[in-house]
This record gives structure tokens, C-alpha cells and sequence, in this order.
């Protein structure tokens, strides 16, 4: 897609949607507005032009179907002056809306793009977030859509480039997301905070979280999302210096997987996946299962040499987090006793031989909320909690609340009642 756009003379470069429920889903029955930000791709200024849209279905009604486009310099892109409306039926059926625009000046036809829009709800969102302006970008995603197609797998592709950061109130309607940033560009920021924080709030409401990515490590490691949401630590060695991944073989994903980052079926986008665990500097995933789940990948999966591998991957992941509710995770481990239940003003956590030292310990509502939490050091079999010390202060009215243990690799959650 990238490589495409090169070579026209106008392109677009971002569109501004609004819908009906303003959730930011175009979906049948509504009104939508569009409004593109065009790129000057030439060497030269391009003066005032005339933009049309029209819909490869003839069967959608365009209100608006006509606007203007300032003039520009090269490599510029600005907005058009108005926006184009289009209803879609409530018969429609299709899945994507291609919208088609063509760009003249005084003297006829300049240039024309064409861009999909999806139509309608799926059960995964696939966010496309990749920055780096590499010819084969469009094979990154290509790898996620071929496989989930063959899968099965019903799915709406976002791409960042084109919308910005997904809305809240839209990507808290899909039951997984798939969310790939490929190889880092280090001239732009990854995952900044604006969307870290769209993604927090998702997982704090119970959602299933797919992240993979070169370089993640080395630009979020330092925020609370890094630690308390993926689980995972930054290490003094972030680098393994090989490209090769075994996966576990105690585990339902890892089983039977390795593979390369280079060669064969890859785009030759990645060098080393990331170390991050503290454990050993080679544990390069995290998989977690509580009040939400969650696969962290610091690679990518175009990356894997091997396409069945990297298929078999998908596949298991999407078993992994279609498995997302409470009562899945109660009985994965129960060795973390805690009492008295219901619960006064403290806490006591019967800990395993083993268990290792700090106990990340988090308080969450019924609907998955973080209330707080905290880092206690074990020195025993018995560790002693003020509930208030989880609440972050918080005097907590009486009700069921979920407690979320994590002891290194050890990740569990309970459920209490407050009196």
C-alpha cells in the first residue's frame, strides 16, 4: 500500500469519520462523513482542485458528493473543504465500502485514489500501526489477513495510517484485538500515550489483547502499562542477539514452534526478537490470563521464516483469548490460598514453596477496573495485606472484588467478597 501511493500524484492521507453513534463503526442505516486529508505527492505546487467521490456500490447514496481541495506544495497534505455524506442502506451486505476519488483542475482529470472503508461489526479488530517507510510494509499485514482468512477468522482491518488511534468506544465492541507495529520507526513514537491509554481502559473492561512488535520494549519499558498490563520487565540485556524462537513445550501455544525472523516466508523486516523478562534474557513472549488475556510478542509474526508456524501461532492465540472469562482463569491455579473470605479490613495469601519474591498484587471491580495496587515483598509462606494498601486508599463498600497475583511467572486471580 505504502509503495503504491508513491506514484500518484494525489493520495490520500488521512480520512476524519464521523458516524451516526459516533463509535466510529460505519454500519448499516447510517449517515457518515467523511472528510479526507489529501498529500501532494509531486515535485511541484498543485493549485485548486475540484474532488469528487463516488461508491463502487452504486446501491449507497452519496448526499455529498462533491468538494474542494486548496492548493498545495509538494509533500503537503491538508484537508478538503468540506466533507462528503453518504447514507448506507440497511440492506447493505457487503463488508467494505469502495470509495473512489477523482481530482480535476481547469483543464480535465488529474489523478484518482481509491480506499476501503469497512462496513459493520466483526468479532476481532486487526489495527495495522506499522511506521516504518519500508518498501514491504504492505507484505506485514498481508501475513496477518492471508492467515486469518484461511482461518476463518472474521475480522476488520484498521489502519492507522489512514485514522489515527482507534476510539475507545470503538474498540471496546470487539472481543480481541489484534494490534501490530511491525518494525519501529525511530523517527516516530510507538504506541505514545494517547493510545497506551485506549488500550489500558480496554483491558480494564475485560478485553483480549494481541500485541506484537520489534521494538516495543525499547520505547514503553518505562511505563506502567508495560509492567502492569503486559507483565513484562525491562532488562539490562533487551537484546538476545539471535534470531531463533523455540516456544515452550509445557505450553498450549509454544508446543512444537520454532522458527527464524529472517529467510524464507518473512519479509526480512526483524533482526532479534526482545527480551522481556528479567528471568533469562532469551523469554521473548508472555502470555496472561486474568481479568482479561493477553499475548505480548516482542517481534512480529511476519517476521517467522516458517508460514505454517506462524499460522499455528494465530490459530492457538485465538483459542487463547476466545477463552477470556473470569470462571476460565479460577481454576488454572490454586495453589495462592486466600483468607478470610469474605473479607474485613485484611488480607492473608497462602503462597507456594517457590513463589518468588516481589508479589505483584492488583484490586479490580467486578467489570474489570483497576482499583489499585501494590508490590510486597514476600518473606515467607504467609504474606499479610491491608485491603486499603490494594485500594489505593479507597475505603471500599462492601461487594465482590478480584484480586490479581502475579509472583513472577506464577499469575493467578481470585475472587473476594468485602465485607
Amino acid at each position: 500500500m505504502q509503495a503504491a501511493r508513491e506514484y500518484e500524484k494525489m493520495s490520500v492521507f488521512r480520512i476524519h469519520l464521523t458516524d451516526d453513534d459516533a463509535d466510529g463503526i460505519p454500519e448499516a442505516g447510517e449517515k457518515v462523513t467523511i472528510q479526507p486529508e489529501i498529500r501532494n505527492n509531486t515535485m511541484g505546487r498543485m493549485g485548486e482542485l475540484t474532488v469528487q467521490l463516488t461508491v463502487g456500490q452504486t446501491d449507497v447514496p452519496v448526499d455529498v458528493n462533491e468538494t474542494i481541495l486548496d492548493g498545495s506544495t509538494p509533500d503537503m497534505g491538508i484537508p478538503t473543504r468540506e466533507a462528503f455524506e453518504l447514507r448506507i442502506p440497511e440492506s447493505f451486505t457487503g463488508g467494505s465500502l469502495i470509495l473512489n476519488l477523482s481530482y480535476y483542475d481547469q483543464k480535465g482529470l488529474v489523478n484518482t485514489s481509491t480506499f476501503e472503508l469497512p462496513v459493520g461489526l466483526k468479532p476481532i479488530l486487526l489495527v495495522q500501526d506499522e511506521h516504518h517507510p519500508q518498501k514491504n510494509m504492505a507484505r506485514s499485514i498481508e501475513r496477518y489477513t492471508t492467515i486469518f482468512d484461511e482461518l476463518g477468522m472474521e475480522y476488520t482491518l484498521y489502519d492507522m495510517s489512514l485514522r489515527g488511534a482507534p476510539l475507545p468506544e470503538m474498540i471496546n465492541q470487539y472481543e480481541s484485538v489484534y494490534w501490530m507495529t511491525g518494525l519501529d520507526n525511530p523517527n516516530q513514537e510507538l504506541l505514545p500515550e494517547n493510545e497506551l491509554a485506549v488500550l489500558q481502559q480496554y483491558l480494564d473492561q475485560g478485553g483480549s489483547l494481541f500485541l506484537t512488535g520489534q521494538n516495543i520494549n525499547d520505547q514503553i519499558g518505562n511505563t506502567v502499562f508495560f509492567s502492569e498490563y503486559l507483565h513484562a520487565q525491562s532488562t539490562s540485556a533487551a537484546w538476545t542477539g539471535s534470531n531463533r524462537v523455540t516456544g515452550v513445550s509445557s505450553t498450549d501455544l509454544g508446543t512444537g514452534l520454532t522458527f527464524s525472523l529472517s529467510g524464507g516466508d518473512s519479509n526480512n523486516t526483524q533482526y532479534s526478537p526482545g527480551a522481556i523478562l528479567p528471568q533469562t534474557t532469551q523469554s521473548c513472549g508472555i502470555a496472561f490470563s486474568g481479568t482479561y488475556r493477553l499475548i505480548y510478542l516482542a517481534f512480529g509474526v511476519e517476521g517467522i521464516s516458517d508460514y505454517q508456524m506462524a499460522k499455528t501461532l494465530i490459530s492457538r492465540s485465538d483459542q487463547f483469548l476466545k477463552h477470556s472469562s473470569l470462571a476460565d482463569t479460577q481454576t488454572l491455579d490454586n495453589s495462592y490460598q486466600v483468607f478470610p473470605n469474605p473479607a474485613g479490613e485484611e488480607l492473608w495469601i497462602k503462597l507456594p514453596d517457590g513463589a518468588t519474591s516481589p508479589v505483584e498484587l492488583s484490586l479490580l471491580d467486578e467489570n474489570g477496573k483497576r482499583l489499585g495496587s501494590s508490590r510486597i515483598d514476600a518473606n515467607g509462606e504467609l504474606l499479610q495485606v491491608p485491603v486499603d494498601k490494594l485500594s489505593g486508599g479507597l475505603r471500599l463498600i462492601p461487594g465482590i472484588y478480584i484480586l490479581s497475583i502475579i509472583a513472577g511467572p506464577d499469575r493467578c486471580v481470585r475472587k473476594i467478597v468485602k465485607l
